[in-house]
């Protein structure tokens, strides 16, 4: 299966070089119950202490198959127009390793019944590069040097929410890389991503929640479109998930109590990958704080 670590490596190699995206922006299935991923405007708007903790292994079967664990905490300050947040993670096949760290800040505003959150982010990731590793059959310079070194970048995002809805439009990545040492702003290549959700609240048992992502650039528009069951009291989240890549997915989520919360997902692809892969795993823990005595609860998004 070496040939397949090289396409990982090739596909890790493309993000370092671009400079403009995190492979996990893409994949991960939970990301309503973690909106940093996404866009740093959501940072405070749980209005609590929310930590979030997740792990993914994306396409099971294959070797070298991805690996992303994330984790990040925000709050809103005791000036609540302020929201922030930090969020790191870890990237990695056998031949490319991601570490990030971004700091998120958020301004948030009401409108109505609703409230507009402004957000910008901070920080960057370090690489490193192991291509020799590869073993390939004939030598090839270009891949016998290792690469590392720390990109530098920033985000931007605007989140519209209240208890009923949200609605988000981000670009997580304002900067490119053209190679190691030159980074600048490539509007051309910018990834625009859109979130919306809606609550339907039937009863104090059944709720039904629909949300859809998109992604575009210039080079293709990607999507997820979910839809989740909210049962017996908030308690048990049943989803499912259609990505525009052929996967589908699987979701199931359980509020513990008003504090802790567990989710797993599953993804199994439709595409030509699954003759190869048994589908993708993620687990998610998320722990909030409710230090104020008047924070609606719980929130949905």
């Amino acid at each position: 299966m070496r040939r397949v670590v090289f396409v990982f490596s090739l596909f890790a190699l493309f993000h370092v070089t671009r400079g403009q995206d995190i492979p996990y922006v893409h994949s991960v299935d939970q990301y309503l119950n973690n909106g940093m991923i996404i866009n740093p405007a959501y940072a405070g708007s749980r209005d609590v202490l929310s930590g979030t903790l997740m792990h993914r292994s994306q396409w099971l079967g294959f070797d070298g198959a991805p690996i992303s664990e994330i984790f990040a905490v925000h709050t809103p300050l005791k000036n609540e127009k302020i929201g922030l947040g930090l969020m790191v993670d870890n990237f990695s096949i056998p031949t490319v390793q991601y570490n990030s760290l971004y700091f998120n800040y958020a301004y948030r505003m009401w409108l109505g019944s609703s409230r507009l959150s402004l957000g910008l982010k901070a920080g960057g990731y370090f690489y490193k590069e192991t291509l020799a590793d590869l073993n390939l059959k004939e030598p090839d310079a270009a891949f016998e040097n290792p690469r590392s070194g720390f990109a530098p970048n920033f985000g931007f995002g605007a989140y519209l929410y209240n208890t009923k809805y949200i609605l988000g439009l981000a670009i997580p990545f304002l900067m490119s890389q053209s190679d190691t040492a030159t980074f600048g702003f490539d509007l051309a290549n910018y990834h625009y991503i859109l979130t919306a959700g809606y609550l339907f609240d039937f009863s104090p048992n059944f709720k039904i929640k629909p949300a859809v992502l998109v992604d575009y650039n210039k080079y293709y528009l990607t999507y997820q479109i979910a839809n989740h069951f909210i049962l017996f009291n908030d308690a048990l989240w049943l989803g499912a998930a259609y990505k525009s890549n052929k996967d589908l997915t699987f979701m199931l989520e359980v509020q513990l109590n008003t504090a802790l919360k567990i989710g797993y997902a599953y993804d199994h692809s439709f595409s030509e990958i699954a003759k190869f892969s048994n589908g993708s795993h993620e687990i998610m823990l998320r722990y909030e704080l409710r230090y104020k005595a008047n924070v609606d609860n719980p929130f949905y998004f």
